[in-house]
């Protein structure tokens, strides 16, 4: 024997209401996951794109440092370099090699990140560097953020849960309903169709009553603390945003590391003196390449959680 009981619902709004912030929620919801996800790619771009130029500029510096030994070497046979220098350059050379063996690995895995996110061939390939285009107006994104997409969502949610709440407490007072049975007596096929009360056991609405008011608290309590979470990581972007400076063109600092290079072919410039000073514009180089993998981060952040139109 089969049953089937549907409600007869008397009163249509909450259900509509319903289904309306069930709608606008689920398009709201999904764009807000559309834009986290297309920041983590954005993210894991610049990520590998740092690491491989990292893997550029150590490669690089491996064949400069094999140049300058070939140097170092023959300024030793004339007699106008100690012997010792050249055992700083191969020491050097070796510090760099490993240094450029570590890069590869990162440079593998944050390729395999990027290939996880986004449709890019299996090996990696050279990256066009980063486009960082910075707001306008600091102040204009405080105040978007209030229309922005991701808090539209949460409030779309909040709406949702309220929503649904109002039509849980309307079915509670709904009390007929139609029912339908099916099935056999002996060789005889039998349907019956009905009405039916229920009657509510003593109290059943106010416990009833008590979980959904409860539920709905702990929405607010999420929705609040996502909230909260938002506006502090707008907050902290657009403070660093303010103070973060110009971005330095690591080129120039390509540029340097040539001209030492042409001081120490010259004669000018000491292997030792030359291989300290080498360091210290490598890592300036490396620096400038991460401080604008930063602005580019810090720049999709601000776009984000300031967006107001959906894509």
């Amino acid at each position: 024997m089969a049953a089937l009981e549907v409600p007869i619902t008397l009163d249509r709004k909450p259900a509509r209401r319903f289904s309306a912030a069930l709608s606008s929620a689920e398009s709201l919801i999904e764009v807000a996951a559309r834009l986290e996800a297309r920041d983590r790619m954005r993210a894991a771009y610049a990520e590998s794109w740092l690491a491989s130029e990292r893997v550029r500029l150590l490669t690089e510096q491996v064949r400069l440092g094999e140049e300058w030994l070939r140097v170092t070497r023959r300024r030793i046979e004339a007699g106008t370099a100690a012997p010792y220098e050249s055992a700083l350059v191969e020491g050097d050379i070796l510090r760099t090699r490993a240094e450029r063996d570590r890069a590869v690995t990162a440079n593998e895995i944050a390729w395999g990140t990027l290939r996880s996110r986004a449709r890019v061939p299996d090996s990696p390939v050279p990256l066009v560097p980063p486009a960082i285009t910075w707001p306008r107006n600091l102040e204009e994104g405080r105040g978007a953020s209030e229309e922005s997409v991701l808090l539209k969502a949460l409030d779309a949610r909040r709406t949702l849960a309220s929503t649904s709440v109002e039509l849980d407490r309307s079915l509670m007072r709904e009390r007929w309903s139609l029912t339908a049975t099916a099935g056999k007596e002996g060789e005889e096929s039998l349907a019956r169709v009905g009405l039916s009360y229920r009657f509510s056991l003593p109290g059943e609405a106010p416990a009833r009553d008590a979980v959904l008011t409860a539920g709905l608290e702990l929405e607010d309590l999420r929705r609040n603390a996502s909230r909260a979470a938002l506006e502090a990581r707008l907050a902290a972007a657009t403070k660093r945003a303010e103070s973060f400076g110009e971005i330095p063109d690591a080129a120039l600092f390509k540029k340097a590391i040539e001209a030492v290079s042409l001081r120490l072919a010259e004669g000018k410039e000491p292997p030792v003196s030359a291989i300290l000073l080498r360091r210290q514009l490598v890592e300036a180089t490396l620096l400038a390449l991460e401080r604008r993998r930063d602005a580019f981060l810090l720049t999709i952040e601000i776009e984000t959680l300031t967006r107001k139109e959906i894509p």
